[in-house]
């Protein structure tokens, strides 16, 4: 039950950040303005991940950087914005001042981001959390792999422009390691596909009706969350 609250808070994120359209093929050096040389994805030593998790509060609390997140996507991708219909007619300017926007940079990607600061010492949790993401999540004209290292380079670009003065070169170093290695999670399975469903049609279109309904009932998951303790 634990795995689907956390499934239920990454998925989220993978909704909005794992939407992208293209990326050009460019060395990782510039995609990842702070990496070594082939050190991008590699495992985050215990120093790094310390340096993320003191620098996350003032990440987090930091508005901009995941409204920018958001909005970069549409400007560079317009395309992905078709991918939330809860934001696909709604005019970038408009953007700040939807209840859905806000919820979505002030309390779903942020959450689905703490559980990825709060695992990058732990694969199999970050597996368990990360291979979990749905066809519709993404565009299907180009590859999961270059969908994910364009949400790094727009996270990154994000991060310099909105913290680039506080955070020290290390620190962004350590979030350039850890978000790139907790990005190689990110997959989709088989089972994870439409094809082969035990589900009828039928059954799915219930599912998705009943989540529109509810999703921001937010009475549902704590009752949920009570009856487990």
């Amino acid at each position: 039950m634990m795995k689907i609250i956390m499934l239920i808070s990454v998925a989220i994120l993978a909704q909005i950040c794992e939407s992208t359209m293209t990326v050009s093929k460019t060395k990782d050096h510039v995609l990842y303005p702070y990496c070594e040389e082939n050190d991008c994805g590699t495992v985050p030593s215990a120093k790094e991940i310390q340096l993320i998790r003191e620098s996350w509060p003032a990440v987090k609390k930091n508005k901009d950087v995941f409204s920018e997140f958001v909005l970069e996507h549409y400007r560079v991708h317009p395309k992905t914005q078709e991918l939330l219909p809860q934001l696909a007619n709604i005019a970038l300017a408009d953007m700040p001042a939807n209840d859905y926007f806000v919820k979505l940079t002030q309390t779903y990607i942020p959450m689905g981001m703490q559980e990825m600061v709060d695992n990058l010492d732990n694969s199999a949790v970050l597996s368990v959390l990360l291979e979990c993401l749905h066809p519709e999540w993404y565009v299907d004209y180009v590859s999961v792999d270059r969908q994910n290292r364009e949400t790094l380079r727009i996270f990154f670009k994000v991060l310099e422009e909105n913290m680039g003065n506080q955070l020290s070169e290390s620190t962004k170093a350590a979030w350039t390691k850890g978000m790139t290695y907790a990005t190689s999670f990110m997959k989709m399975r088989p089972s994870h596909t439409n094809e082969n469903s035990v589900l009828s049609a039928n059954d799915v279109a219930l599912v998705r009706k009943f989540h529109a309904a509810s999703r921001d009932n937010l009475a549902i998951a704590t009752r949920s969350l009570i009856k487990m303790f």
